[in-house]
Order: C-alpha cells, then structure tokens, then sequence
C-alpha cells in the first residue's frame, strides 16, 4: 500500500534531495595543484597522439619516474572528482539517512506487534523484495539521468584510442650499426595503413646507401611520408621485405633500431609539460642541462619564441588543468556573467602559430634528442618528413643548413625538399 511505498523510497528520496550536488548550481572548479597538474600532463602522454613520439624518443623510463615522484609529493591531497568531494554530507544528514534507511525494517516490526497472526515469514520476505526493487529501481534512474552522458563519452573515448592501436613483433637480433650509416633496400614493398584496403605504397623498390643524402619528392598522398614510417618500424610493410644492413628489418630488436634512428616529421606533437622538457627530452639524460637546451632551442630556430615567453624554458602551452563549469552560460546569455567572464580567462593559454611549433619540435628532435645521440655515437639515420612546409624561405635555409651541419656522415633521408641531394627518389601515387 501507500505506507509500504512511502517507508521504502524515504531513504532514496532524502538521499536525492539532501545530499548536496554541484550539477543543480553554478560553479568553476580548476585544479590548482601543481603536483596533480604533473600528473595529469604525464598521463596525457599515454593518448594516442603522441604515440610515435614516444616510440622513437626512448622516454618511457623517464616518465614513469616523474610520474611516481608526482604521485608521492602529492601526498594524501584529495584528488577525487569535484562533484564527489562536494557531495560528502555533514553528521546529521547522514544520521538522517541512516534513520530512513531502517524505515522499512521499523515497518515490518510494527505490523507483527499490532497484527501478530496476519504476519508471516513468507509476508516479511515479500515486504523486503519490494522494499530493495523500489530502492534500487529509484536510484538506478538517479544515476542513469546523472552520468549517463560522460559514461557514453568515456565509451567512446576507448574505441577511438583502439583504433589507434598498431601491435609491432619484435625481432631477436641486435643491432649493431656501421660506422658511417644505415644501409636500406626496398624489394617490391607494398603497404595499405591498417583498416584500410587501399595501397599507400604499392609494390616499390629502392637501395639506399649508408651515409647518403637522400631527398624523396612527391605530391600530397603519394607515400613519401609512409616510407618514412616503414623505415622506422612504426609499421610492417603488408608485401616485399625491407633490408636494413642486409638483414630483414623485422629480425631486428625494434628497441636497438630506434635509438639508432632520430625522426623528425609533420605528426609532431608537443607534449603537455614545459617548453625545456618539450626540448629537453630529446635526450632524457640531460633534460636538466638549460644550457644545451638552450643551444638546441637555437639550432631549431625556436629561441626566440621561448624568449619571448614570459616564463620562458618553464612555459606550458597545454596545461590539463581540469577545468569544469556549470550552469554558467555565455554573453547575454549568461546564468552567473561574473562566473562565464571567469571561464573565458580561464579557458585563454599560450599558443604558438604552425612555424613556431615545428621549430620547436625540430630543436627538440634534432638537438635534444637527435644531437645528442650523435654524441653518444648511436644515431645512423636521420629521417625529415616535409618539416619545411610551413616555414618562410629564410626560416627553412637556416633549419636545413642547422640539420646538415649536425648529420655528420650519417644516412639521411628527407621528404619534399630536393636540396643538397646524392640520391632522389620520386613517389608517385604509391
């Protein structure tokens, strides 16, 4: 009846109406913390995006130490969702809660004090199944009504990061690298990118010597760049086989191909972390050396927009700040203008224009990273993949003569540009 009803949706009822939530008010929530902000930016690097960055820069090792030093200097600081912490009631709405949860059992005994015949174990089993579908059925709907939307955004957030997921056999042979260069030969080579049936590359063949310039020159989707990435490893060709000093690419450990490769190419990204370890982590031995970054910021033409940077090496162009709002609106239409002002300074960063990133990313691939593998006698193949294509004619001049001034002998490939060449290869339509 209606007092059964009434006794067993008290509990979820109050619980709906006195537990406080954020969804119902306006609010800016931002987190501050520069340990958890840390964390964050060391967890975005597990996204998809910067997969071929970390494949090819060797710093796996280093960003599992910071993210455990993070993790320790962030104590016990709460770190749980906002609308969680908000939702933590005070002592006497929970003993409220807790009274209207035993309703349902004060209920069963007053009906077997006053009516002690009519009641019976089968009676008490009936009441208690209505009471938990009633309860359960109420709070399901709540949860459902409350976070269905970013269950269904986090959903597709995995099948988009699948996608991206190319697994790669690793081979039991160490390298061990010449003197001057890497040496490539291409036999009948054909390559279609995994969820697709059409041919990226289709059935080419080239020799490559060791310590050769080399300049691949080709239209937009002719497979200049995929080349590039076969001679990386970051695929497998679908037919033919690739040599690399005489031996089958795959019989290699990839581990001892990559740190004997230094690739610069236009699917860059830079990483959420400052503009120093952006740069600095080309060789994560020496990202606290400022001074070779800055010596690599130069060479890559990107030292004078650290320098105009008001925190110069310490800026961070993508903090994950974890910014979140609600019932705020925009401009006229504004709930709170005060707080939708707010957001919009919140939400404004540092941002560079498409140069001044890829002189970024060319100091910390071909300084940092590249440079200084030089030094440590590993790197033989220097791969550039159209870096030039949004850089002004003197800007491109200087990056090319800083490039061919560090390769020192070893094997080099380059996309689009045909400067300086012992060897062009055209791609054409695969």
């Amino acid at each position: 009846g209606p007092i059964l009803a009434f006794v067993c949706l008290a509990h979820p009822v109050l619980e709906f109406l006195m537990q406080p939530t954020l969804w119902t008010i306006s609010h800016i929530v931002e987190a501050t913390d520069p340990h958890y902000l840390r964390m964050n930016s060391l967890r975005r690097l597990g996204e998809a995006r910067y997969r071929q960055d970390i494949l090819m820069g060797d710093v796996v090792g280093y960003i599992l130490r910071e993210f455990r030093r993070s993790v320790g200097l962030l104590g016990d600081t709460e770190i749980g969702q906002p609308y969680v912490q908000y939702e933590r009631m005070g002592y006497s709405s929970h003993l409220a809660l807790k009274i209207a949860k035993e309703l349902p059992m004060l209920y069963y005994a007053s009906i077997a004090i006053l009516n002690p015949g009519a009641f019976t174990l089968s009676t008490l089993a009936t009441l208690h199944q209505s009471e938990s579908m009633l309860s359960r059925m109420f709070v399901e709907i709540v949860f459902y009504v409350q976070h269905g939307a970013p269950r269904l955004a986090s959903v597709q957030t995995v099948y988009d990061l699948e996608k991206s997921v190319h697994e790669m056999q690793d081979g039991d042979l160490a390298y061990s690298p010449h003197e001057k260069g890497m040496s490539f030969e291409l036999r009948n080579v054909s390559f279609s990118y995994p969820g697709t049936t059409a041919k990226a590359l289709n059935d080419v063949s080239l020799s490559i010597k060791p310590g050769q310039l080399v300049v691949i020159v080709g239209s937009n989707g002719s497979g200049k760049s995929t080349i590039i990435k076969l001679l990386t490893r970051l695929y497998d060709a679908t037919c033919g086989s690739i040599l690399v000093d005489g031996q089958d690419i795959k019989d290699y450990k990839v581990a001892d191909l990559r740190m004997a490769m230094a690739s610069l190419t236009q699917d860059h990204h830079l990483y959420p972390l400052s503009l120093g370890e952006n740069i600095g982590l080309g060789n994560p031995a020496r990202v606290g050396d400022v001074e070779m970054i800055w010596d690599a910021a130069r060479l890559g033409g990107a030292e004078g927009v650290v320098g105009k940077m008001m925190d110069g090496l310490g800026t961070v162009l993508e903090w994950p700040r974890g910014l979140q709002w609600n019932n705020v609106g925009k401009g006229n239409k504004a709930v709170d203008p005060e707080l939708s002002a707010a957001v919009g300074n919140m939400k404004k960063q540092v941002t560079v224009s498409g140069g001044e990133r890829q002189r970024l990313v060319a100091s910390w691939v071909f300084r940092s990273r590249t440079f200084m593998r030089f030094t440590s006698g590993t790197v033989k193949l220097v791969c550039v993949d159209e870096l030039s294509s949004n850089l002004d004619p003197q800007a491109e001049w200087q990056l090319f003569e800083n490039l061919r001034r560090v390769r020192e002998g070893k094997t080099s490939i380059w996309t689009r540009c045909a400067l300086f060449a012992a060897a062009i290869d055209i791609a054409n339509a695969g």
